[in-house]
């Protein structure tokens, strides 16, 4: 009866021990959250989930051995584990998986503005990156040269340089060249047609530029965008930026306090600041 008593109580203060220790790990994760905050870091994702993983404090569901089908485990089954800076998981805590909504927003150019020909983007932890040199397809990461406007702004547009659309990516720039060629505007247009309205005549060579799209994509000049498949259509996005000239110039990033920096000289830092944090942890388990 003794030995049934212990055994019993052993068992309690081992699962209160697992729920303690979830929930410090959740602490813990929320002031290292706080911290990324503060320090306004520039380090990505993988970086966090190594500093993470020393603290033992991700749970993940508890695998089932090879004798087992996956039907037989429980389906709530979680149990901790300490995890190195090299690992990779699949599983996290919701309060971990909100770092990186947390950094990409940090990085993510909010404003725009222009001095002489450089476009100098201002990221939302207040750091900027500077385009310098390059054409103004690649300075604005608009593929397409899309005037600035209600269309621009409704597809990703955070600014303008040169009368231009300044798009906070060459993705977001894309996407909104595509919905462009999509739009009632051109998808009723023929090839050539598009081309006549998208590059007038009082400001391009409309003969040459339609001679280098239908060389980039060898679709006739008579095909209506309409037509196109998706795939088509994004080959004719493509021929687009680069018939309008997207040739990358230099990008330097300036953080916050600090003077500008080419971006790739960022990653020495970036890895200081996660050997420091990783040894106040350190020093905080002691």
């Amino acid at each position: 009866m003794n030995v049934r008593c212990e055994f019993i109580s052993l068992s309690r203060r081992t699962n209160q021990n697992k729920k303690l220790n979830i929930s410090t790990g959740r602490r813990r994760a929320g002031r290292l959250i706080a911290k990324v905050n503060k320090m306004k870091m520039t380090f990505t994702l993988p970086y966090i989930i190594g500093t993470l993983g020393t603290l033992g404090a991700v749970c993940v569901p508890e695998s089932t051995s090879a004798n087992e089908t996956s039907s037989d485990a429980a389906p709530d089954a979680t149990k901790n584990i300490t995890l190195d800076a090299d690992t990779t998981m699949a599983t996290f805590d919701p309060a971990i998986l909100r770092l990186d909504s947390i950094i990409a927003a940090q990085m993510r150019p909010q404003q725009v503005r222009e001095k002489g020909r450089d476009v100098i983007y201002i990221c939302g932890n207040g750091s900027e990156i500077t385009r310098r040199r390059g054409t103004r397809a690649w300075r604005n990461n608009n593929p397409g040269n899309l005037r600035y406007g209600k269309f621009a702004r409704e597809n990703g547009a955070i600014g303008e340089c040169g009368k231009f659309a300044v798009f906070p990516d060459e993705e977001t720039g894309m996407k909104a060249l595509c919905k462009l060629l999509e739009s009632d505007s051109y998808r009723n247009l023929s090839i050539g047609a598009a081309v006549r309205r998208y590059a007038p005549a009082c400001q391009n060579n409309v003969s040459l530029y339609t001679n280098k799209l239908k060389k980039l994509t060898g679709l006739k000049q008579t095909t209506k965008l309409g037509e196109l498949s998706a795939d088509q259509l994004q080959e004719v996005a493509v021929a687009i930026r680069s018939i309008e000239g997207w040739i990358a110039g230099t990008e330097l990033r300036k953080d916050a306090e600090q003077q500008a920096q080419p971006i790739i000289a960022q990653t020495p830092k970036a890895n200081s600041i996660r050997d420091t944090i990783l040894r106040e942890m350190a020093a905080r388990t002691l």
